[in-house]
């Protein structure tokens, strides 16, 4: 976030902050699909991390499967993670694009 800002504020002055319409386009869509992996972490983070920690408390020790709520909420929480590891590179490369455009 703090190199995307620098790089936004040296190619901002260097151009009389003229950018392209690919520019704007790229960055629009690197900061809404940034704000989405921000909203998946906070999902993982504060609504299924505390329910799974509260489920795993209450299971028994020597179980042989996880209770369904257990594990329907680590399934929640592995497809949200999956889409942040998918994410993650297609920004990284917007943010490529964005040096090139």
């Amino acid at each position: 976030m703090i190199t995307g800002t620098c790089n936004l504020i040296f190619r901002g002055a260097g151009s009389q902050w003229q950018f392209g319409a690919a520019y704007y386009s790229i960055l629009t869509i690197k900061l809404f699909l940034f704000l989405a992996m921000l909203l998946h972490q906070s999902f993982q983070t504060f609504k299924y991390a505390p329910e799974i920690a509260a489920l795993s408390a209450r299971s028994e020790p020597g179980i042989q499967s996880w209770p369904e709520p257990l594990l329907a909420h680590w399934k929640k929480w592995f497809l949200l993670l999956k889409i942040n590891a998918t994410l993650g590179p297609i920004v990284l490369l917007l943010g490529l694009g964005l040096s090139r455009s």
